[in-house]
């Protein structure tokens, strides 16, 4: 038996131990609930052989629905539905390349599974992927590596979107979150300065106030003159908020300017009052089509109102929280029990099919707002939750679908990760169900930090992800598997998160 697939027996058989033998018990009502579905339904697609790549951290950017690795040169594209096809380039070698940004978001997956469970061996895969994109070269010249093809990096360093850029650091914007390690600090922080200066600083793109670039040369379907809404909310989701939550004191200001200036832009430029969604793209400025879904909007109102409440700008998070809560409203569909995707045409009825990563950002939301006001949590996530776990969760194969039809009934592509969809917004969504889900209930909320050895645990502020809380308590956990010795494991109980 490989070491996976051992450690997916081990905590399969743990889940069985604390939640009964039957899978139908779980009700999503406390912490173990959702250990468990990481632990059991997410995680062990990550944990086979054929997820850590050769050498190990080298990555796969396409799996199937079974975990086998994708081979691009005799991938079926006539697998791929019509209305799927964004998820390829169209025209280009795109399942052939070998994408940081997925590298990143599989770093992601492992350092989240860690952070709720304490077990030790996914934080030791996470480390392995950031090892290798550091040893690939991933992370000269201030910036990131979009992708490999023939192992080679493309595109050049000026034709590199900020989405993939800001995607690109998120990989080590989370394992700098659970370590703090210094020399982490010292890679990121001069891309991060590289971006702000030449993508938004030096912007010449105005509209009601600067826009930040999407790139700064053609590329492809990209064009210096796009003025695209993904490239300062992803900075903010991917990279910049979670480390103005974890940086020093000294550069804290910093991040916090940075974010400030972005969310100003995205309020002034791209917010749609008619319709209380985000345009995706001021170029054509439809509503019905690309990046202004209704999952784009609801994420930019959660950046706004976490941005707000870090930067003490009430205005925004007012802003932020009223439209989003209409938003949420809009969105979900009662009968199916769970939010649709994107306003259909002018008469703003909305798509009951859904996306996985929609579905995600909508709960997560609903649950940020549920810290304050339990109603929301009532109204939402009981059914939405059980949703998801019932029929967007793939319990034989592991991991996500695509997304839901109508129908309430799964898609998939013929592969079940690839381009954009990997580990990032699963694991996300587990992380945020559990505090919410505690937090519902009055229940104390257990977190997992593994700090470098050179900081004395005492003296940092450990933050519960992107939230905020009155006092927690904080212990080291004898660890002797001498997995990751540089590390010191700190388990943190928060009573209270909000």
């Amino acid at each position: 038996m490989t070491r996976s697939l051992l450690f997916v027996l081990m905590t399969f058989l743990a889940a069985c131990s604390s939640n009964g033998n039957i899978e139908d018990e779980i009700d999503l009502s406390n912490e173990e609930d959702w250990i468990y579905q990481v632990d059991s339904l997410i995680m062990p697609y990550w944990m086979m052989d054929e997820a850590f790549g050769v050498p190990s951290g080298n990555y796969n950017t396409f799996r199937a629905s079974d975990g086998s690795v994708i081979q691009p040169d005799s991938y079926d594209y006539s697998q791929i539905p019509e209305y799927m096809r964004d998820y390829i380039i169209t025209g280009t070698d795109s399942l052939q390349r070998r994408f940081v940004r997925m590298n990143c978001r599989q770093i992601y997956a492992y350092c989240i599974a860690f952070h709720v469970s304490g077990n030790e061996q996914y934080l030791v895969h996470a480390k392995q992927g950031l090892d290798y994109l550091i040893e690939k070269g991933v992370f000269e010249d201030s910036s990131v590596v979009t992708y490999f093809i023939n192992g080679q990096p493309q595109p050049a360093v000026g034709q590199r979107t900020v989405q993939d850029l800001a995607y690109g650091l998120l990989g080590s914007t989370i394992y700098y979150y659970l370590t703090r390690n210094p020399k982490l600090l010292e890679l990121i922080l001069p891309i991060k300065r590289q971006i702000m200066e030449m993508y938004y600083h030096q912007s010449d793109l105005l509209a009601n106030s600067k826009v930040m670039k999407w790139t700064l040369m053609d590329y492809e379907a990209d064009s210096a003159h796009h003025l695209n809404l993904l490239a300062p909310m992803d900075m903010i989701n991917a990279h910049l908020l979670l480390m103005a939550m974890s940086v020093p004191d000294s550069l804290k200001s910093e991040y916090t300017n940075d974010l400030d200036v972005l969310a100003g832009s995205i309020v002034d430029n791209f917010y749609n009052e008619w319709s209380n969604s985000f345009l995706g793209n001021l170029n054509d400025k439809t509503l019905f089509s690309g990046s202004s879904d209704l999952g784009h909007s609801i994420k930019n109102f959660w950046m706004l109102y976490l941005v707000a409440q870090l930067t003490g700008d009430e205005e925004l998070a007012g802003f932020a929280k009223s439209n989003g809560t209409l938003l949420l409203e809009k969105s979900f569909i009662t009968e199916l029990g769970r939010w649709g995707s994107m306003y259909l045409d002018s008469s703003l009825n909305v798509d009951p099919y859904i996306l996985g990563w929609q579905y995600a950002e909508f709960d997560q939301v609903a649950t940020t707002f549920s810290l304050a006001d339990k109603t929301f949590y009532d109204q939402y996530l009981r059914s939405s939750f059980k949703v998801y776990y019932d029929r967007l969760i793939d319990h034989q194969g592991k991991e996500t679908y695509w997304g839901l039809n109508d129908k309430n009934e799964p898609y998939n592509l013929g592969f079940k990760v690839g381009m954009w969809k990997n580990g990032f917004h699963s694991m996300e969504h587990a992380l945020i169900g559990l505090v919410g889900t505690s937090s519902y209930y009055d229940q104390e909320t257990k977190l997992y930090f593994a700090i470098n050895e050179s900081i004395d645990i005492d003296e940092v502020v450990l933050n519960p992800y992107y939230f905020r809380f009155d006092n927690s308590s904080q212990k080291l956990v004898n660890s002797n598997s001498g997995l990751l010795p540089e590390l010191q494991i700190v388990e943190v109980t928060y009573p209270e998160i909000f």
